[in-house]
């Protein structure tokens, strides 16, 4: 009786442990299946939406682009010191209220472009499109700014 009750107990503890290894390796090949580029920008993006600062600084250049960043500024070229815009103007750096829309990544060898398409009604074109850019500095990527495009 014990040894039937022990295969039982056996049988229904292999059973549940291949389920999980299922599971487990569908998800493992999710992550496979992830780029690197998607996988720096959802580390990335969600460092902007709990703002830690301390990983943003570590892992931008110094100096950033930001076209809705500071509108009162004479600077035309919308370039400014990251710590600056992380520390003031992070919000506007998001520029939506949340960053969940799909995105499509593109990746080249020096470059890493995150683009959002954002339907408006508003923009002549019915939409534009906000792009943040990681830049290859020292065999790292770098966030090198954000820019919107009609």
């Amino acid at each position: 009786m014990k040894y039937i009750l022990g295969l039982i107990l056996l049988s229904q503890l292999l059973t549940n442990c291949s389920y999980r290894t299922d599971k487990l390796s569908q998800k493992g090949s999710d992550l496979k299946n992830m780029s690197y580029a998607d996988s720096l920008w959802i580390d990335y993006k969600s460092a902007m939406q709990n703002q830690r600062i301390d990983y943003l600084i570590d892992n931008s250049l110094d100096s950033i682009q930001c076209v809705d960043c500071v509108t009162d500024s004479n600077n035309l070229s919308d370039i400014y010191d990251s710590k600056y815009i992380f520390d003031n103007h992070l919000k506007e750096l998001i520029h939506l209220d949340s960053l969940t829309n799909d995105y499509s990544a593109f990746q080249n060898d020096s470059m890493i472009f995150i683009n959002y398409t954002i339907k408006d009604k508003k923009s002549e074109e019915g939409g534009y499109n906000l792009i943040y850019i990681f830049k290859k500095s020292n065999q790292r990527y770098l966030f090198s700014g954000m820019t919107t495009t009609p």
